[in-house]
């Protein structure tokens, strides 16, 4: 039988509704990992790399997915789609960027 991975969520009123019992959900953050904590866990399975090998690997990848990023490419690397999103007022069909206005 597969190993089962448990994922907890943290339960929250749902404020879109006024249902009684209606609630969202969010996963529990159970902890941070680190370019650095992929390649040992890559490592400690076996591997002919070097762990500072696999590490600047995984930073350049990373500073690499940010300029494309950064360039408004939308970006799936086999983990997730990642994409800018912009929210906020625009006055007038060209505006300029003014970081004093909210």
């Amino acid at each position: 039988m597969a190993d089962k991975t448990i994922l907890s969520v943290d339960l929250y009123d749902n404020v879109l509704t006024e249902k009684q019992g209606d609630y969202s959900g969010k996963v529990a953050i159970t902890g941070s990992c680190h370019n650095i904590d992929i390649a040992k866990l890559i490592v400690k399975e076996r591997t002919e790399y070097r762990l500072e090998t696999i590490v600047n690997i995984l930073d350049l990848a990373d500073q690499k997915k940010v300029e494309l990023i950064s360039q408004g490419k939308s970006l799936a690397d086999g983990v997730g789609q990642y994409l800018l999103n912009i929210i906020g007022s625009f006055d007038g069909e060209a505006p300029t960027f003014d970081p004093e206005k909210k």
